[in-house]
């Protein structure tokens, strides 16, 4: 057998094909792998248009939640003072904690995110004040301040809840 241009081998006595048959056929197989990579695209959208889908109806719980309670909380301010804690006003207090716990976890996710990036970022320029010399004071300096900005985020004491307990979880 004669190894076809593909490096794919053809039947004896098989001509080999024309230039045009292989374009069509190089055409034809560049089609199927944007159709794959469409389909993986199609995919990756959904996924996201899922997770969308989530934190909206997450946001809409617990917005519309504490706001149809918050509005009742003001239409009945002088029974929640003369009664004490009524249901509404626990429920309330329950979303809003529950809303700052979650708050509070994306809040450390990110300002760790936040962190390793500018200590990252301080590293680059470091590495290009030794490469680019001339504009060396330039790349220390902001090395210096990602730096800085990278130490505040590792050092920033959590929020501290109404017992005077850090609450980061």
């Amino acid at each position: 057998m004669d190894p076809d241009p593909q490096g794919q081998a053809l039947p004896q006595g098989q001509p080999l094909p024309s230039s045009r048959q292989r374009s069509y056929e190089a055409i034809e197989r560049a089609r199927e792998r944007v159709a794959s990579s469409l389909d993986r695209l199609d995919r990756s959208e959904a996924t996201l248009r899922r997770a969308d889908a989530h934190d909206a109806r997450d946001e809409r719980l617990t917005d519309g939640g504490a706001s149809g309670f918050r509005h009742h909380d003001d239409r009945d301010d002088r029974d929640d003072r003369d009664d004490g804690d009524d249901g509404a006003g626990r429920a309330l207090r329950g979303v809003l904690e529950a809303r700052a716990r979650r708050l509070h976890q994306r809040y450390a996710a990110v300002a760790f995110a936040l962190g390793a990036t500018e200590s990252a970022l301080a590293e680059e320029y470091e590495r290009l004040a030794l490469e680019e010399p001339e504009q060396a004071a330039e790349h220390r300096g902001r090395a210096e301040r990602a730096r800085r900005t990278a130490a505040a985020l590792r050092t920033a004491e959590p929020v501290a809840d109404q017992d005077g307990d850090a609450d980061m979880s």
